[in-house]
């Protein structure tokens, strides 16, 4: 009777057991985090963004948390959906870990556990990677967070035209003369910035070109995960030569930061229907055409890099490109001082000007007021200068200027292989040799 009892409190006792630890596994929780200001919603949707470690850009890990379960005392398991990640013990360096079964599995006593995920291949689709954190021992509990791994591929043109999704198209054709009909066509142009916030405001021989980033994923929004990108650039090396054969005087032109103004770019990849495509346009050449004497020749030769940022993150290859360039000043200028001037005109009573013989063009106010101001010229009759942007301030009797058209200046073909921009490098010696 007595063993009988007995076996009876055993039972019950081990009944219990099961019951506790039934109860205690239905009432477990298993988290697992990503590292910053996400909650258990956003972890999933919109995810967190790694950009690809590629090309030595050193892209950083995004942190992960695994949060030590409640109620529960066994191990869990981490698991990843793909290979589009790299998982790793530090932020730098540490080991990596490779999801054999047991790197992969944490006791209690290890977590909290703080881990980093690094992007190794680009996402084909949103949130294509998820991490999965799961209990051992109860069925069902897991947690889990996803990932999107960015990546874009630059893409150099400098012949073709400015894509109709690019938003910066209509900035690019506003700096061309002529201004009318609009201008879209990359190449060589006379250009006149005259943006009261670009210092100097210049007129340039230039030659256009535009650059188009494909965002991987097509579908990736930056404002989703509260970020940005954009197309950066720098100059690697560049030369600039002047005088009567072009070669007499030169210029080292340096090297640095040339990441274009808001103005030039389209920085969101599904403007205009783009479905994943940013912009870059920009436009080197040759400046002082309002200086040069008569026969002039001046030459540049200029080599960039174009890239890819988001958050100030590279997240493509660097793509090198040059542009190589002569003019040669064959035509006419005029200069004198102004006597007054309206919103959009100049006049100069002492001139004696055929009709439109500086339209399509370009005048600067090289003294007085308004001086360095740069304006596109659309017409004119014997005295009076029509402009397209308003001035600011308007010129007075104090204004001296120059004033040139699109015959002032042409391409001179004196050296092999010039005038072009590509792909890759040039030398920039005067005579490319």
């Amino acid at each position: 009777m007595r063993l009988a009892r007995f076996s009876f409190v055993i039972l019950l006792s081990l009944a219990m057991s099961q019951a506790l630890s039934g109860w205690a596994a239905a009432c477990s929780t298993v988290d697992l985090d990503i590292a910053g200001d996400y909650n258990e919603t956003t972890e999933d949707n919109p995810g967190a963004v790694a950009v690809r470690r590629y090309d030595g850009n050193d892209a950083p890990r995004k942190g992960i948390i695994l949060q030590k379960p409640t109620g529960y005392g066994g191990n869990v398991t981490l698991t990843r959906s793909n290979t589009k990640v790299k998982v790793f013990t530090a932020a730098e360096g540490g080991t990596e870990i490779t999801f054999n079964g047991t790197d992969n599995k944490f006791a209690p006593a290890d977590l909290p556990k703080n881990l980093f995920v690094q992007g190794d291949i680009a996402s084909g689709q949103m949130r294509d990677v998820t991490l999965t954190l799961t209990m051992d021992g109860p069925p069902g509990k897991f947690d889990s967070v996803t990932f999107t791994v960015l990546w874009c591929y630059v893409t150099p043109d400098h012949t073709g035209v400015v894509e109709d999704d690019n938003s910066a198209r209509d900035f690019y054709s506003k700096l061309i003369v002529p201004q009318a009909p609009a201008v879209f066509t990359l190449g060589h142009h006379l250009i006149a910035t005259y943006k009261n916030n670009f210092n100097p405001q210049q007129s340039l021989n230039s030659r256009g070109s535009e650059f188009i980033g494909s965002v991987v994923p097509a579908n990736f929004v930056p404002q989703d995960f509260g970020g940005t990108m954009h197309l950066a650039r720098e100059r690697v090396s560049g030369w600039a030569y002047w005088g009567p054969n072009g070669n007499e005087n030169s210029q080292d032109l340096g090297s640095g930061g040339d990441t274009s103004d808001n103005e030039y770019r389209d920085d969101d990849p599904q403007s205009g229907g783009s479905s994943g495509k940013i912009y870059d346009l920009d436009l080197p050449g040759s400046g002082a055409l309002f200086m040069a004497a008569p026969n002039t020749i001046i030459r540049c030769r200029q080599n960039f890099k174009e890239w890819a940022e988001y958050d100030g993150v590279r997240c493509s290859e660097k793509k090198e490109w040059y542009t190589r360039q002569s003019y040669k000043r064959t035509g006419n200028s005029n200069s004198g001082t102004a006597e007054s001037g309206t919103q959009n005109t100049l006049t100069d009573n002492n001139q004696n000007w055929t009709a439109d013989e500086w339209a399509p063009g370009a005048i600067k106010i090289n003294g007085g007021t308004g001086i360095n101001q740069v304006r596109h010229v659309t017409a004119n009759t014997a005295t009076t200068i029509t402009v397209t942007e308003n001035w600011g301030p308007v010129p007075d009797s104090t204004s001296t200027y120059e004033v040139i058209n699109t015959s002032t200046w042409t391409e001179v073909n004196d050296v092999s292989y010039d005038n072009e921009s590509g792909n890759g490098t040039t030398k920039t010696t005067w005579n490319l040799e």
